[in-house]
């Protein structure tokens, strides 16, 4: 059996929530696809590599106002500041 769109999907979401690569095809191999953990790492680099031309392309349609938030944190011992930032009017 081959991968389908949405096991490859699933392997992509795996993947960005902390699983392994020998994890997912683990995973697939339940679903019933034998597959190579080398296989899922050409998957990922293929994907995101799409994804993110996708993504450059899209441009935020937003105000003049924005609002920030500052939050102080520490790393590893160094204190960091932490900006969030948002359009006024459509949250982005």
């Amino acid at each position: 059996m081959h991968a389908t769109p949405q096991m490859i999907t699933s392997a992509i979401h795996l993947y960005f929530t902390g699983e392994s690569f020998r994890n997912i095809k683990n995973f697939l191999k339940l679903q019933g696809v034998n597959i190579s953990h080398v296989t899922v790492y050409k998957w990922l680099g293929k994907y995101i590599t799409l994804m993110n031309t996708y993504l450059e392309k899209i441009k935020p349609d937003v105000g003049q106002a924005w609002r920030t938030d500052e939050l102080y944190l520490k790393v590893k011992g160094n204190t960091k500041y932490l900006y969030a930032l948002m359009d006024n009017e459509t949250r982005f």
